[in-house]
């Protein structure tokens, strides 16, 4: 059997690095927020250990939310960079090649996606950008209350969302750079995250929204 066939997308060793570190940070934050939510969220009383290990979870959010801001910034200037048009023809290339080596879960993923990647690299970094700074504010104000014995919650349902279309966009660009192994788990991660949190209700408010003040 065959490998799948190799596009010519140029990038750089450098720019492997990035992109290696943006996926990570996308997942990580997403991975961080999991943990933020189930202790911030838990029932029994707040003991000392949950008091001590709350302020360390503010601490690897604040960190994470630095960190995927880099990533995205990368990636959204990748994706620019190198032209959403040009990635979508090879990762239709790609899909075609995925599919006549019995890789159909790939296939699927690229197909579903890959026209979309401009699209999904705009909005993923320009909606975690309007919202990093209240996510910070957000999780300061969050462990104040709950060190002080209030309740409290989770990273917004659009960050979490947008993290979702940065994670794809990640896994898209994998999907061109040789080596593909692993670009199926990231692309299907956020295709997930996406289902979970119903983040298509949330694309349609946002673009009725838009056209809204179009019409205005």
């Amino acid at each position: 059997m065959s490998t799948i066939e190799h596009i010519d997308v140029s990038i750089s060793s450098a720019d492997r690095w990035q992109l290696a570190r943006a996926a990570i940070s996308f997942q990580s934050l997403i991975s961080w927020d999991h943990a933020w939510t189930g202790a911030a969220e838990a029932d029994e009383p707040l003991n000392g250990d949950g008091a001590r290990a709350l302020p360390v979870l503010a601490a690897e959010l604040h960190r994470g939310l630095g960190n995927a801001q880099q990533g995205a910034v990368w990636l959204h200037n990748f994706v620019l960079t190198t032209g959403p048009s040009v990635l979508s023809e090879a990762l239709a290339q790609q899909a075609h090649a995925a599919r006549s080596n019995d890789m159909a879960d790939l296939a699927d993923l690229l197909t579903e996606f890959g026209g979309s990647i401009g699209e999904l690299a705009e909005a993923g970094y320009a909606g975690f950008v309007e919202a990093e700074a209240a996510e910070h504010l957000s999780i300061s104000q969050q462990l104040t209350t709950i060190l002080g014995g209030g309740a409290g919650g989770d990273l917004t349902l659009r960050m979490r969302c947008k993290l979702a279309d940065l994670t794809i966009v990640a896994g898209l660009v994998t999907a061109v750079v040789p080596p593909h192994a692993h670009a199926t788990g990231i692309i299907a991660a956020g295709a997930a995250a996406r289902r979970a949190w119903h983040c298509r209700k949330l694309d349609e408010r946002e673009t009725a929204s838009l056209s809204g003040q179009t019409d205005s």
